[in-house]
């Protein structure tokens, strides 16, 4: 992954960090972050949340867990320039510490959730 691109995926991930990446073909993409606060428990109790709270407006029919990385899919994809190749990017979640480095969430973010406007987007004039 290009240097530029991966710097504009990890200011939108944050503090979470991005481990790993993978382009399968030309259609599809990877990106796994870890996440600390990722335990099994959390996960299974459902109070596991990628990124901060959010507004049901900002959430825009998205799962609120799913917004951040929407966000950081979103980033990808219009660092890559938005490739007509491109329908689908999955975001890869997986706990930091023990046994909770094998537990994970997989995100999967369609071309139509890549594409126009979305009320998670920065306002028109703000930085990614």
């Amino acid at each position: 992954m290009d240097s530029q691109v991966r710097a504009a995926v990890q200011a939108k991930a944050g503090s979470y960090p991005l481990v790993g990446y993978a382009f399968f073909g030309r259609d599809s993409v990877l990106l796994v972050f870890e996440d600390s606060t990722m335990t099994g428990a959390a996960l299974q109790a459902h109070t596991w949340m990628f990124g901060p709270a959010v507004t049901a407006a900002e959430a825009d029919s998205c799962p609120p867990e799913k917004v951040l990385g929407r966000k950081i899919a979103r980033v990808l994809f219009r660092a890559l320039n938005r490739p007509d190749a491109i329908q689908q990017i999955v975001v890869a979640v997986h706990g930091a510490i023990g046994k909770d480095r094998w537990t994970g969430e997989s995100m999967y973010y369609y071309r139509e959730q890549l594409e126009g406007r979305w009320a998670g987007d920065p306002k028109p004039g703000q930085p990614d």
